[in-house]
C-alpha cells in the first residue's frame, strides 16, 4: 500500500508510510519499507522477527567488516529519537499486519 498516512498523536509529526516491500524469505528480515518524514524520506527500514517470533523495526545501518577475525561493526545511517522511533515502529508494523505481511 503506498501512501498510507498513519495517525498523528498530539505530540508527534505526520508521516507517510510510501512502501512495505515482503522480503518473501525465511531469513529474520521480513520486509522493508520506505517512509516519508515531513520533506525527508527514509529508505531501507527493517521489519525484523527476532528469535521468540516477535517483530521490531530496525533503522538503515552500514555494516563495516571486523579486522583481523574481529566482529563486524554496524553503524546507523539515521538515529531518531523516542518516542518518534516507537510511534514510527508501531505504525509501520500495525501497516505490515494489515498488509499480511507478518503475523
Amino acid at each position: 500500500m503506498t501512501n498510507v498516512i498513519a495517525l498523528q498523536s498530539a505530540n508527534q509529526p505526520v508521516f507517510k508510510i510510501l512502501k512495505i516491500r515482503s522480503t518473501k524469505s525465511d531469513g529474520a528480515i521480513k520486509a522493508h519499507a520506505d517512509i516519508e518524514l515531513q520533506e525527508l524520506t527514509i529508505c531501507g527500514l527493517k521489519i525484523v522477527q527476532n528469535k521468540t517470533g516477535d517483530h521490531f523495526v530496525g533503522w538503515p545501518a552500514n555494516r563495516y567488516p571486523g579486522k583481523n577475525g574481529a566482529a563486524d561493526k554496524w553503524f546507523p545511517v539515521v538515529e531518531c529519537k523516542e518516542p518518534l522511533q516507537s510511534h514510527i515502529a508501531k505504525s509501520l508494523l500495525e501497516e505490515a499486519r494489515n498488509q499480511g505481511v507478518i503475523l
